[in-house]
């Protein structure tokens, strides 16, 4: 199917696994096709797909961490707490995915603040990871750099003075 429109190969790459994420709701069947074409050498030089590789591998991560505070947090997790060699394992495996996805994101999402133009879906959950790990200050400098290339970009200079901490 890629090998028939060379020159839109990327686009095509990544319309299809826009329809497998809104009509199909499969995120991971997505993500795997993405990244299975990341390694050719057409795709890999390719900014806008690592982008969004970065984009599904958030979105893996913030899946993972709904279900796990879901789980943590519910009464039956309360109750059984006591039994805890199952409960403990599955959590911590759990910990491990959460943690495995926003790394992969964060590597994916680190060029972003570098390039002009309005990158702002990225942005956000380039800081928004970058908050859930406790690095403030690479947050703040993100969005400043951000909102240095952008100038015109209204959200750059909202995001700045949302974040209270940013001085």
């Amino acid at each position: 199917m890629f090998t028939l429109c060379r020159p839109y190969r990327e686009e095509i790459l990544l319309e299809f696994a826009f329809y497998l994420i809104k009509e199909k709701a499969n995120i991971t069947e997505a993500y795997e096709l993405i990244n299975s074409r990341f390694g050719q050498k057409p795709y890999s030089s390719n900014n806008l797909i690592a982008r969004y590789l970065g984009l599904l591998e958030y979105l893996l991560w913030k899946s993972k961490k709904v279900k796990l505070s879901k789980t943590t947090c519910s009464p039956e997790f309360v109750r059984t707490s006591l039994n805890f060699s199952y409960e403990s394992t599955a959590i911590e495996y759990q910990k491990r995915k959460v943690d495995f996805h926003g790394r992969r994101a964060l590597a994916y999402f680190t060029a972003i603040p570098s390039y002009l133009g309005v990158l702002d879906i990225f942005i956000l959950r380039h800081a928004e990871l970058l908050l859930y790990y406790d690095r403030k200050d690479e947050a703040c400098e993100i969005l400043k750099r951000y909102r240095d290339n952008n100038q015109e970009n209204p959200n750059a200079h909202r995001w700045v003075r949302k974040l209270t901490f940013c001085k």
